[in-house]
Protein backbone atom coordinates (compact mmCIF):
# COMPACT_ATOMS: atom_id res chain seq x y z
CA UNK A 1 0.00 0.00 0.00
CA UNK A 2 2.86 2.39 0.85
CA UNK A 3 4.54 1.58 -2.46
CA UNK A 4 1.35 2.45 -4.35
CA UNK A 5 1.04 5.73 -2.43
CA UNK A 6 4.71 6.54 -3.15
CA UNK A 7 4.37 5.99 -6.91
CA UNK A 8 1.09 7.90 -6.99
CA UNK A 9 2.75 10.86 -5.27
CA UNK A 10 5.76 10.62 -7.64
CA UNK A 11 3.61 10.69 -10.79
CA UNK A 12 1.45 13.47 -9.34
CA UNK A 13 4.55 15.64 -8.77
CA UNK A 14 6.12 14.68 -12.12
CA UNK A 15 3.07 15.47 -14.25
CA UNK A 16 1.59 18.28 -12.21
CA UNK A 17 4.91 20.24 -12.29
CA UNK A 18 4.68 21.29 -15.97
CA UNK A 19 0.94 21.95 -15.66
CA UNK A 20 1.45 24.17 -12.63
CA UNK A 21 4.25 25.95 -14.47
CA UNK A 22 2.04 26.67 -17.50
CA UNK A 23 -0.75 27.87 -15.22
CA UNK A 24 1.69 30.22 -13.45
CA UNK A 25 2.96 31.57 -16.81
CA UNK A 26 -0.59 32.24 -18.05
CA UNK A 27 -1.46 33.96 -14.79
CA UNK A 28 1.53 36.31 -15.08
CA UNK A 29 0.72 37.12 -18.73
CA UNK A 30 -2.92 37.72 -17.88
CA UNK A 31 -1.97 40.18 -15.13
CA UNK A 32 0.55 41.95 -17.37
CA UNK A 33 -2.04 42.33 -20.15
CA UNK A 34 -4.70 43.53 -17.71
CA UNK A 35 -2.43 46.35 -16.51
CA UNK A 36 -1.47 47.20 -20.13
CA UNK A 37 -5.13 47.65 -21.10
CA UNK A 38 -5.58 49.87 -18.05
CA UNK A 39 -2.44 51.79 -18.99
CA UNK A 40 -0.61 50.74 -15.79
CA UNK A 41 2.81 50.66 -17.37
CA UNK A 42 4.91 49.82 -14.29
CA UNK A 43 2.60 47.02 -13.16
CA UNK A 44 2.44 45.55 -16.66
CA UNK A 45 6.25 45.45 -16.87
CA UNK A 46 6.49 44.08 -13.31
CA UNK A 47 4.60 40.93 -14.27
CA UNK A 48 6.29 40.42 -17.62
CA UNK A 49 9.73 40.83 -15.94
CA UNK A 50 8.65 38.30 -13.33
CA UNK A 51 7.80 35.91 -16.17
CA UNK A 52 11.26 36.44 -17.71
CA UNK A 53 12.99 35.71 -14.38
CA UNK A 54 10.89 32.56 -13.98
CA UNK A 55 11.79 31.28 -17.48
CA UNK A 56 15.48 32.14 -17.05
CA UNK A 57 15.53 30.18 -13.78
CA UNK A 58 13.95 27.16 -15.49
CA UNK A 59 16.40 27.45 -18.41
CA UNK A 60 13.71 26.64 -20.98
CA UNK A 61 14.86 28.42 -24.16
CA UNK A 62 11.42 28.41 -25.80
CA UNK A 63 9.88 29.83 -22.63
CA UNK A 64 12.62 32.48 -22.45
CA UNK A 65 12.00 33.52 -26.08
CA UNK A 66 8.25 33.69 -25.41
CA UNK A 67 8.81 35.88 -22.36
CA UNK A 68 11.09 38.25 -24.26
CA UNK A 69 8.57 38.34 -27.13
CA UNK A 70 5.85 39.48 -24.71
CA UNK A 71 8.10 42.15 -23.25
CA UNK A 72 9.06 43.48 -26.70
CA UNK A 73 5.34 43.73 -27.50
CA UNK A 74 4.69 45.60 -24.26
CA UNK A 75 7.53 48.03 -24.96
CA UNK A 76 6.14 48.77 -28.41
CA UNK A 77 2.60 49.15 -27.03
CA UNK A 78 3.85 51.62 -24.42
CA UNK A 79 5.77 53.50 -27.14
CA UNK A 80 9.25 52.52 -26.02
CA UNK A 81 10.72 51.56 -29.41
CA UNK A 82 14.36 52.11 -28.44
CA UNK A 83 14.08 49.74 -25.48
CA UNK A 84 12.18 47.27 -27.70
CA UNK A 85 14.94 47.43 -30.36
CA UNK A 86 17.67 46.97 -27.76
CA UNK A 87 15.91 43.94 -26.22
CA UNK A 88 15.16 42.46 -29.67
CA UNK A 89 18.82 42.75 -30.71
CA UNK A 90 20.03 41.19 -27.43
CA UNK A 91 17.51 38.35 -27.78
CA UNK A 92 18.53 37.84 -31.41
CA UNK A 93 22.23 37.68 -30.53
CA UNK A 94 21.68 35.35 -27.55
CA UNK A 95 19.09 32.87 -28.84
CA UNK A 96 18.26 33.23 -32.54
CA UNK A 97 20.16 32.09 -35.61
CA UNK A 98 19.46 31.00 -39.17
CA UNK A 99 20.19 27.33 -38.50
CA UNK A 100 17.61 26.96 -35.76
CA UNK A 101 14.54 28.97 -36.79
CA UNK A 102 11.33 28.76 -34.77
CA UNK A 103 8.12 30.82 -34.49
CA UNK A 104 9.60 32.80 -31.58
CA UNK A 105 12.73 33.62 -33.55
CA UNK A 106 10.55 34.61 -36.53
CA UNK A 107 8.82 37.12 -34.26
CA UNK A 108 12.21 38.57 -33.21
CA UNK A 109 13.34 38.83 -36.85
CA UNK A 110 10.02 40.39 -37.89
CA UNK A 111 10.17 42.92 -35.01
CA UNK A 112 13.70 43.94 -35.96
CA UNK A 113 12.69 44.20 -39.63
CA UNK A 114 9.68 46.40 -38.77
CA UNK A 115 11.79 48.69 -36.61
CA UNK A 116 14.40 49.00 -39.37
CA UNK A 117 11.57 49.81 -41.80
CA UNK A 118 10.33 52.51 -39.39
CA UNK A 119 13.66 54.33 -39.61
CA UNK A 120 13.75 53.65 -43.39
CA UNK A 121 16.80 51.39 -43.17
CA UNK A 122 15.36 49.00 -45.74
CA UNK A 123 18.60 47.15 -46.46
CA UNK A 124 18.93 46.17 -42.81
CA UNK A 125 15.21 45.38 -42.83
CA UNK A 126 15.76 42.86 -45.68
CA UNK A 127 18.67 41.31 -43.76
CA UNK A 128 16.39 40.39 -40.85
CA UNK A 129 13.52 39.31 -43.17
CA UNK A 130 15.88 36.82 -44.86
CA UNK A 131 16.36 35.14 -41.49
CA UNK A 132 12.65 34.34 -41.20
CA UNK A 133 11.30 30.89 -42.10
CA UNK A 134 10.61 30.43 -45.84
CA UNK A 135 7.12 29.12 -44.99
CA UNK A 136 6.21 32.39 -43.26
CA UNK A 137 3.98 34.23 -45.81
CA UNK A 138 4.82 37.58 -44.19
CA UNK A 139 8.47 37.03 -45.13
CA UNK A 140 7.93 37.33 -48.88
CA UNK A 141 5.50 40.28 -48.56
CA UNK A 142 7.67 42.25 -46.13
CA UNK A 143 10.75 41.67 -48.27
CA UNK A 144 8.90 42.64 -51.46
CA UNK A 145 7.54 45.78 -49.76
CA UNK A 146 11.08 46.72 -48.62
CA UNK A 147 12.26 46.33 -52.24
CA UNK A 148 9.33 48.52 -53.39
CA UNK A 149 10.24 51.22 -50.89
CA UNK A 150 13.81 51.07 -52.20
CA UNK A 151 12.41 51.63 -55.70
CA UNK A 152 13.29 48.07 -56.82
CA UNK A 153 9.85 47.18 -58.25
CA UNK A 154 11.11 44.23 -60.34
CA UNK A 155 12.80 42.69 -57.29
CA UNK A 156 9.54 43.13 -55.34
CA UNK A 157 7.51 41.26 -58.01
CA UNK A 158 10.13 38.53 -58.36
CA UNK A 159 10.07 37.94 -54.58
CA UNK A 160 6.29 37.47 -54.34
CA UNK A 161 6.12 35.47 -57.59
CA UNK A 162 8.82 33.10 -56.31
CA UNK A 163 6.86 32.60 -53.09
CA UNK A 164 3.75 31.65 -55.12
CA UNK A 165 5.74 28.95 -56.97
CA UNK A 166 7.21 27.76 -53.68
CA UNK A 167 3.74 27.59 -52.07
CA UNK A 168 2.25 25.54 -54.93
CA UNK A 169 4.50 22.61 -53.96
CA UNK A 170 3.39 22.67 -50.33
CA UNK A 171 0.54 20.60 -48.94
CA UNK A 172 -0.66 23.54 -46.84
CA UNK A 173 -2.87 25.50 -49.27
CA UNK A 174 -3.42 28.27 -46.73
CA UNK A 175 0.11 29.41 -47.52
CA UNK A 176 -0.76 29.58 -51.24
CA UNK A 177 -3.82 31.75 -50.45
CA UNK A 178 -1.56 34.17 -48.57
CA UNK A 179 0.99 34.06 -51.44
CA UNK A 180 -1.68 35.20 -53.95
CA UNK A 181 -2.84 37.86 -51.49
CA UNK A 182 0.76 39.14 -51.04
CA UNK A 183 1.24 39.43 -54.82
CA UNK A 184 -1.99 41.42 -55.01
CA UNK A 185 -0.84 43.78 -52.25
CA UNK A 186 2.45 44.49 -54.03
CA UNK A 187 0.65 45.22 -57.32
CA UNK A 188 -1.80 47.50 -55.48
CA UNK A 189 1.05 49.36 -53.72
CA UNK A 190 2.86 50.00 -57.00
CA UNK A 191 -0.40 51.25 -58.61
CA UNK A 192 -1.15 48.22 -60.86
CA UNK A 193 -4.75 47.85 -59.61
CA UNK A 194 -6.04 45.49 -62.33
CA UNK A 195 -3.23 42.96 -61.71
CA UNK A 196 -3.84 43.28 -57.96
CA UNK A 197 -7.54 42.38 -58.40
CA UNK A 198 -6.59 39.30 -60.49
CA UNK A 199 -4.40 37.89 -57.68
CA UNK A 200 -6.89 38.77 -54.91
CA UNK A 201 -9.61 36.96 -56.87
CA UNK A 202 -7.29 33.93 -57.29
CA UNK A 203 -6.96 33.79 -53.51
CA UNK A 204 -10.74 34.18 -53.09
CA UNK A 205 -11.45 31.43 -55.65
CA UNK A 206 -9.01 29.06 -53.90
CA UNK A 207 -10.77 29.67 -50.57
CA UNK A 208 -14.08 28.69 -52.22
CA UNK A 209 -12.65 25.57 -53.93
CA UNK A 210 -11.12 24.31 -50.69
CA UNK A 211 -14.31 25.15 -48.74
CA UNK A 212 -12.36 26.96 -46.04
CA UNK A 213 -14.11 29.01 -43.37
CA UNK A 214 -14.41 32.45 -44.98
CA UNK A 215 -14.37 34.17 -41.59
CA UNK A 216 -10.65 33.38 -41.50
CA UNK A 217 -10.06 35.19 -44.81
CA UNK A 218 -12.14 38.36 -44.58
CA UNK A 219 -9.07 40.44 -45.41
CA UNK A 220 -8.97 38.97 -48.95
CA UNK A 221 -12.45 40.36 -49.68
CA UNK A 222 -11.38 43.63 -48.06
CA UNK A 223 -8.39 43.88 -50.39
CA UNK A 224 -10.61 43.30 -53.45
CA UNK A 225 -12.97 46.00 -52.19
CA UNK A 226 -10.08 48.45 -51.65
CA UNK A 227 -8.94 47.95 -55.23
CA UNK A 228 -12.43 48.69 -56.55
CA UNK A 229 -12.50 51.73 -54.27
CA UNK A 230 -9.27 52.97 -55.84
CA UNK A 231 -10.79 52.41 -59.28
CA UNK A 232 -13.85 54.47 -58.24
CA UNK A 233 -16.29 51.52 -58.37
CA UNK A 234 -18.00 52.24 -55.04
CA UNK A 235 -20.73 49.59 -55.40
CA UNK A 236 -18.22 46.74 -55.94
CA UNK A 237 -16.01 48.19 -53.24
CA UNK A 238 -18.90 48.30 -50.76
CA UNK A 239 -19.93 44.73 -51.62
CA UNK A 240 -16.52 43.16 -50.94
CA UNK A 241 -15.55 45.37 -47.98
CA UNK A 242 -18.91 44.58 -46.29
CA UNK A 243 -18.02 40.88 -46.59
CA UNK A 244 -14.64 41.64 -45.00
CA UNK A 245 -16.27 43.55 -42.13
CA UNK A 246 -18.80 40.81 -41.45
CA UNK A 247 -16.25 37.97 -41.57
CA UNK A 248 -13.60 39.83 -39.57
CA UNK A 249 -16.14 40.70 -36.87
CA UNK A 250 -16.84 36.98 -36.46
CA UNK A 251 -13.13 36.29 -36.07
CA UNK A 252 -11.88 37.95 -32.88
CA UNK A 253 -8.27 37.47 -33.89
CA UNK A 254 -8.64 39.59 -37.07
CA UNK A 255 -9.64 42.81 -35.29
CA UNK A 256 -7.34 45.02 -37.39
CA UNK A 257 -8.98 43.79 -40.60
CA UNK A 258 -12.38 44.63 -39.11
CA UNK A 259 -11.29 48.16 -38.14
CA UNK A 260 -9.85 48.76 -41.62
CA UNK A 261 -13.03 47.47 -43.25
CA UNK A 262 -15.33 49.69 -41.14
CA UNK A 263 -13.11 52.73 -41.79
CA UNK A 264 -13.24 52.08 -45.55
CA UNK A 265 -17.05 51.59 -45.44
CA UNK A 266 -17.39 54.92 -43.60
CA UNK A 267 -15.41 56.57 -46.43
CA UNK A 268 -17.74 54.97 -49.01
CA UNK A 269 -20.77 56.17 -47.01
CA UNK A 270 -19.26 59.66 -47.06
CA UNK A 271 -18.68 59.56 -50.82
CA UNK A 272 -22.28 58.39 -51.28
CA UNK A 273 -23.31 61.32 -49.10
CA UNK A 274 -24.79 58.94 -46.51
CA UNK A 275 -23.36 61.10 -43.75
CA UNK A 276 -25.40 59.79 -40.82
CA UNK A 277 -24.45 56.24 -41.70
CA UNK A 278 -20.79 57.20 -41.91
CA UNK A 279 -20.92 59.07 -38.58
CA UNK A 280 -22.64 56.09 -36.93
CA UNK A 281 -19.82 53.76 -38.08
CA UNK A 282 -17.12 56.11 -36.82
CA UNK A 283 -18.91 56.66 -33.49
CA UNK A 284 -19.15 52.90 -33.05
CA UNK A 285 -15.44 52.49 -33.70
CA UNK A 286 -14.48 55.18 -31.15
CA UNK A 287 -16.91 53.80 -28.59
CA UNK A 288 -15.90 50.14 -28.76
CA UNK A 289 -12.36 50.05 -30.13
CA UNK A 290 -10.55 53.32 -29.42
CA UNK A 291 -7.95 51.50 -27.27
CA UNK A 292 -7.25 49.20 -30.23
CA UNK A 293 -6.53 52.06 -32.64
CA UNK A 294 -3.12 52.87 -33.84
CA UNK A 295 -2.28 56.56 -34.02
CA UNK A 296 -2.54 56.57 -37.81
CA UNK A 297 -6.03 55.02 -37.67
CA UNK A 298 -7.24 57.66 -35.20
CA UNK A 299 -5.97 60.48 -37.43
CA UNK A 300 -7.77 58.99 -40.45
CA UNK A 301 -11.05 58.78 -38.51
CA UNK A 302 -10.71 62.35 -37.20
CA UNK A 303 -10.05 63.56 -40.75
CA UNK A 304 -13.16 61.68 -41.89
CA UNK A 305 -15.22 63.35 -39.13
CA UNK A 306 -13.94 66.72 -40.32
CA UNK A 307 -14.76 66.01 -43.99
CA UNK A 308 -18.28 64.81 -43.14
CA UNK A 309 -19.18 67.75 -40.90
CA UNK A 310 -17.65 70.19 -43.38
CA UNK A 311 -19.88 68.76 -46.15
CA UNK A 312 -22.86 68.89 -43.78
CA UNK A 313 -22.07 72.52 -43.01
CA UNK A 314 -21.74 71.88 -39.28
CA UNK A 315 -18.89 74.30 -38.52
CA UNK A 316 -19.00 73.73 -34.74
CA UNK A 317 -18.45 70.01 -35.11
CA UNK A 318 -15.90 70.62 -37.83
CA UNK A 319 -13.93 73.01 -35.60
CA UNK A 320 -14.18 70.62 -32.67
CA UNK A 321 -12.71 67.69 -34.60
CA UNK A 322 -10.21 69.98 -36.31
CA UNK A 323 -8.84 71.00 -32.92
CA UNK A 324 -8.72 67.36 -31.87
CA UNK A 325 -6.97 66.47 -35.13
CA UNK A 326 -4.42 69.29 -34.73
CA UNK A 327 -3.76 68.40 -31.09
CA UNK A 328 -3.50 64.67 -31.71
CA UNK A 329 -1.54 65.07 -34.94
CA UNK A 330 0.92 67.34 -33.17
CA UNK A 331 1.36 64.77 -30.40
CA UNK A 332 1.48 61.92 -32.91
CA UNK A 333 4.00 63.71 -35.13
CA UNK A 334 6.08 64.49 -32.07
CA UNK A 335 5.83 60.83 -30.99
CA UNK A 336 6.81 59.63 -34.45
CA UNK A 337 9.79 61.98 -34.55
CA UNK A 338 10.77 60.95 -31.01
CA UNK A 339 10.29 57.27 -31.86
CA UNK A 340 12.41 57.59 -34.98
CA UNK A 341 15.08 59.53 -33.12
CA UNK A 342 15.15 56.95 -30.31
CA UNK A 343 15.29 54.08 -32.78
CA UNK A 344 18.02 55.76 -34.81
CA UNK A 345 19.97 56.61 -31.65
CA UNK A 346 19.62 53.05 -30.31
CA UNK A 347 20.47 51.54 -33.68
CA UNK A 348 23.43 53.89 -34.09
CA UNK A 349 24.68 53.10 -30.59
CA UNK A 350 24.25 49.41 -31.22
CA UNK A 351 25.99 49.75 -34.58
CA UNK A 352 28.85 51.66 -32.94
CA UNK A 353 29.12 48.93 -30.32
CA UNK A 354 29.14 46.34 -33.09
CA UNK A 355 31.75 48.31 -35.04
CA UNK A 356 33.85 48.78 -31.88
CA UNK A 357 33.51 45.09 -31.09
CA UNK A 358 34.32 44.22 -34.70
CA UNK A 359 37.36 46.49 -34.62
CA UNK A 360 38.42 44.87 -31.36
CA UNK A 361 37.93 41.41 -32.86
CA UNK A 362 39.78 42.44 -36.03
CA UNK A 363 42.57 43.89 -33.90
CA UNK A 364 42.82 40.60 -32.02
CA UNK A 365 42.68 38.70 -35.30
CA UNK A 366 45.41 40.94 -36.73
CA UNK A 367 47.45 40.36 -33.60
CA UNK A 368 46.91 36.64 -33.95
CA UNK A 369 47.78 36.80 -37.65
CA UNK A 370 51.01 38.67 -36.83
CA UNK A 371 51.86 36.07 -34.19
CA UNK A 372 51.07 33.28 -36.65
CA UNK A 373 53.10 35.04 -39.36
CA UNK A 374 56.02 35.43 -36.96
CA UNK A 375 55.73 31.75 -36.06
CA UNK A 376 55.55 30.83 -39.75
CA UNK A 377 58.56 33.07 -40.48
CA UNK A 378 60.43 31.40 -37.62
CA UNK A 379 59.46 28.01 -39.00
CA UNK A 380 60.55 29.11 -42.48
CA UNK A 381 63.88 30.38 -41.14
CA UNK A 382 64.32 27.19 -39.16
CA UNK A 383 63.40 25.16 -42.23
CA UNK A 384 65.94 27.03 -44.38
CA UNK A 385 68.55 26.71 -41.65
CA UNK A 386 67.88 22.98 -41.34
CA UNK A 387 67.91 22.63 -45.11
CA UNK A 388 71.20 24.53 -45.39
CA UNK A 389 72.66 22.61 -42.46
CA UNK A 390 71.40 19.38 -43.96
CA UNK A 391 72.99 20.19 -47.31
CA UNK A 392 76.25 21.12 -45.61
CA UNK A 393 76.10 17.96 -43.51
CA UNK A 394 75.28 15.87 -46.58
CA UNK A 395 78.13 17.49 -48.53
CA UNK A 396 80.50 16.96 -45.60
CA UNK A 397 79.36 13.35 -45.21
CA UNK A 398 79.77 12.69 -48.92
CA UNK A 399 83.18 14.35 -48.87
CA UNK A 400 84.14 12.31 -45.78
CA UNK A 401 83.06 9.03 -47.36
CA UNK A 402 84.80 9.97 -50.60
CA UNK A 403 87.96 10.83 -48.66
CA UNK A 404 87.61 7.62 -46.68
CA UNK A 405 87.09 5.63 -49.88
CA UNK A 406 90.15 7.24 -51.41
CA UNK A 407 92.07 6.59 -48.24
CA UNK A 408 90.93 3.00 -48.19
CA UNK A 409 91.79 2.61 -51.83
CA UNK A 410 95.24 4.05 -51.20
CA UNK A 411 95.61 1.84 -48.13
CA UNK A 412 94.58 -1.23 -50.10
CA UNK A 413 96.97 -0.32 -52.83
CA UNK A 414 99.72 0.05 -50.20
CA UNK A 415 98.68 -3.24 -48.59
CA UNK A 416 98.64 -4.96 -51.97
CA UNK A 417 102.09 -3.61 -52.69
CA UNK A 418 103.27 -4.76 -49.27
CA UNK A 419 101.56 -8.11 -49.76
CA UNK A 420 103.19 -8.42 -53.17
CA UNK A 421 106.60 -7.65 -51.70
CA UNK A 422 105.92 -10.00 -48.82
CA UNK A 423 104.89 -12.66 -51.32
CA UNK A 424 108.11 -12.13 -53.23
CA UNK A 425 109.99 -12.31 -49.93
CA UNK A 426 108.16 -15.51 -48.97
CA UNK A 427 108.89 -17.05 -52.37
CA UNK A 428 112.59 -16.29 -51.88
CA UNK A 429 112.37 -17.62 -48.38
CA UNK A 430 110.63 -20.73 -49.67
CA UNK A 431 113.49 -21.32 -52.09
CA UNK A 432 115.95 -20.92 -49.23
CA UNK A 433 113.85 -23.15 -46.97
CA UNK A 434 113.75 -25.83 -49.69
CA UNK A 435 117.54 -25.92 -49.67
CA UNK A 436 117.54 -26.09 -45.87
CA UNK A 437 115.01 -28.94 -45.98
CA UNK A 438 117.22 -30.89 -48.33
CA UNK A 439 120.26 -30.36 -46.04
CA UNK A 440 118.18 -31.16 -42.94
CA UNK A 441 116.70 -34.29 -44.54
CA UNK A 442 120.14 -35.53 -45.50
CA UNK A 443 121.46 -34.76 -42.02
CA UNK A 444 118.47 -36.59 -40.53
CA UNK A 445 119.11 -39.73 -42.58
CA UNK A 446 122.78 -39.72 -41.52
CA UNK A 447 121.83 -39.26 -37.87
CA UNK A 448 119.22 -42.04 -38.07
CA UNK A 449 121.82 -44.49 -39.38
CA UNK A 450 124.33 -43.33 -36.76
CA UNK A 451 121.76 -43.65 -33.97
CA UNK A 452 120.79 -47.18 -35.04
CA UNK A 453 124.46 -48.23 -35.19
CA UNK A 454 125.17 -46.61 -31.80
CA UNK A 455 122.31 -48.47 -30.13
CA UNK A 456 123.46 -51.80 -31.55
CA UNK A 457 127.00 -51.17 -30.29
CA UNK A 458 125.79 -50.22 -26.84
CA UNK A 459 123.79 -53.42 -26.64
CA UNK A 460 127.02 -55.43 -27.01
CA UNK A 461 128.62 -53.81 -23.96
CA UNK A 462 128.36 -55.89 -20.79
CA UNK A 463 128.54 -53.07 -18.24
CA UNK A 464 125.46 -51.24 -19.71
CA UNK A 465 122.12 -52.49 -18.45
CA UNK A 466 119.06 -52.90 -20.63
CA UNK A 467 117.05 -50.11 -18.89
CA UNK A 468 119.88 -47.67 -19.49
CA UNK A 469 120.02 -48.69 -23.14
CA UNK A 470 116.25 -48.18 -23.33
CA UNK A 471 116.50 -44.63 -21.88
CA UNK A 472 119.25 -43.74 -24.35
CA UNK A 473 117.12 -45.14 -27.16
CA UNK A 474 114.08 -43.05 -26.08
CA UNK A 475 116.21 -39.87 -25.84
CA UNK A 476 117.66 -40.40 -29.29
CA UNK A 477 114.20 -41.20 -30.69
CA UNK A 478 112.73 -38.00 -29.20
CA UNK A 479 115.54 -35.95 -30.74
CA UNK A 480 114.90 -37.58 -34.05
CA UNK A 481 111.10 -36.83 -33.73
CA UNK A 482 111.78 -33.13 -33.09
CA UNK A 483 114.12 -32.98 -36.05
CA UNK A 484 111.62 -34.91 -38.18
CA UNK A 485 108.79 -32.58 -37.16
CA UNK A 486 110.79 -29.50 -38.00
CA UNK A 487 111.80 -31.07 -41.30
CA UNK A 488 108.16 -31.85 -41.99
CA UNK A 489 107.08 -28.23 -41.15
CA UNK A 490 109.78 -26.79 -43.31
CA UNK A 491 108.86 -29.18 -46.08
CA UNK A 492 105.19 -28.14 -45.87
CA UNK A 493 106.16 -24.50 -45.66
CA UNK A 494 107.75 -25.00 -49.00
CA UNK A 495 104.58 -26.58 -50.33
CA UNK A 496 102.29 -23.82 -48.90
CA UNK A 497 101.17 -21.33 -51.56
CA UNK A 498 102.63 -17.86 -51.23
CA UNK A 499 99.19 -16.35 -52.01
CA UNK A 500 97.89 -17.66 -48.62
CA UNK A 501 99.97 -15.17 -46.66
CA UNK A 502 99.05 -12.24 -48.90
CA UNK A 503 95.33 -13.15 -48.86
CA UNK A 504 95.37 -13.48 -45.07
CA UNK A 505 97.15 -10.14 -44.57
CA UNK A 506 94.85 -8.32 -47.00
CA UNK A 507 91.70 -9.64 -45.32
CA UNK A 508 93.05 -9.30 -41.77
CA UNK A 509 95.71 -6.57 -41.75
CA UNK A 510 95.62 -6.40 -37.94
CA UNK A 511 97.25 -9.89 -37.58
CA UNK A 512 100.80 -9.94 -36.28
CA UNK A 513 103.64 -11.88 -37.92
CA UNK A 514 103.48 -14.65 -35.27
CA UNK A 515 99.66 -14.89 -35.90
CA UNK A 516 100.33 -15.43 -39.63
CA UNK A 517 102.93 -18.14 -38.86
CA UNK A 518 100.55 -19.85 -36.41
CA UNK A 519 97.75 -19.69 -39.02
CA UNK A 520 100.14 -21.25 -41.57
CA UNK A 521 100.83 -24.21 -39.25
CA UNK A 522 97.07 -24.78 -38.83
CA UNK A 523 96.47 -24.44 -42.59
CA UNK A 524 99.08 -27.24 -43.11
CA UNK A 525 96.85 -29.55 -41.04
CA UNK A 526 99.49 -29.83 -38.29
CA UNK A 527 98.23 -31.51 -35.14
CA UNK A 528 98.26 -29.72 -31.80
CA UNK A 529 101.11 -31.99 -30.71
CA UNK A 530 103.16 -31.20 -33.83
CA UNK A 531 102.57 -27.47 -33.40
CA UNK A 532 103.44 -27.72 -29.70
CA UNK A 533 106.63 -29.60 -30.54
CA UNK A 534 107.68 -27.08 -33.23
CA UNK A 535 106.90 -24.07 -31.00
CA UNK A 536 108.19 -25.60 -27.77
CA UNK A 537 104.84 -25.05 -26.00
CA UNK A 538 102.20 -27.20 -24.36
CA UNK A 539 99.12 -28.56 -26.15
CA UNK A 540 96.85 -26.43 -23.87
CA UNK A 541 98.73 -23.30 -24.95
CA UNK A 542 98.15 -24.29 -28.59
CA UNK A 543 94.40 -24.59 -27.93
CA UNK A 544 94.30 -21.15 -26.22
CA UNK A 545 96.25 -19.58 -29.08
CA UNK A 546 93.84 -21.12 -31.60
CA UNK A 547 90.81 -19.60 -29.77
CA UNK A 548 92.51 -16.21 -29.63
CA UNK A 549 93.20 -16.43 -33.39
CA UNK A 550 89.51 -17.29 -34.09
CA UNK A 551 88.43 -14.12 -32.28
CA UNK A 552 90.88 -12.02 -34.30
CA UNK A 553 89.47 -13.60 -37.49
CA UNK A 554 85.89 -12.75 -36.26
CA UNK A 555 84.85 -16.41 -36.19
CA UNK A 556 82.23 -17.90 -33.90
CA UNK A 557 83.04 -20.71 -31.48
CA UNK A 558 81.24 -23.25 -33.71
CA UNK A 559 83.09 -22.14 -36.88
CA UNK A 560 85.84 -24.47 -38.20
CA UNK A 561 89.16 -22.63 -38.19
CA UNK A 562 90.92 -25.01 -40.62
CA UNK A 563 88.04 -24.77 -43.17
CA UNK A 564 88.16 -20.97 -43.02
CA UNK A 565 91.97 -20.87 -43.52
CA UNK A 566 91.85 -23.42 -46.35
CA UNK A 567 89.55 -21.06 -48.30
CA UNK A 568 92.44 -18.59 -48.43
CA UNK A 569 94.84 -21.12 -49.97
Amino acid sequence: MRIILFFSLFFLIAFSGPCLGQKYQKELLKKSEYHRVNNNKDSSFYYVNKLIRYELKNGNEIGILDAYRHKINKLLQFNKPAAALSLAIKTYEAYCNKENNCDRCDFIYRSLAEMMSTIKNYRECIKYIDMMSEKNHLRSYNKAEAYRLLGLVDSANITTSAFIEFSKNLENKKILINAYNNQGLIYRNIGNIDSAIIYFLKADKLIDSLKFDRSDYGYVSGNIGNCYFLKGNLNKAYEFISIDSKRSRLNEIDLISYLNAETKLAKIDFKRKEYDKAISRIDNLFKNHETDFGSSKKIILLELYMDIYKEMGNSLKYEYYLQQWISFNKINTSDIIQTNEELIAEYTENSLQQVTLQMKIEKELLKQKLIIKEQEDSKTRLKYWLLTSGLLLLTSTMFFFFWRYRKKSQLKETELKLAKKEKEFIELKMIEESKNVQVLSHELLVKQDFSATLIKQLAKLDNVSKPQIKNIELFIQNELDVKATRAKIQSKMGELSGSFHSNLKIKHPELSKSDVVFASLIAMNMTNKEIATSKSMSSDTVKTTKNRLKKKLNLAKNDNLIDYLNKLL
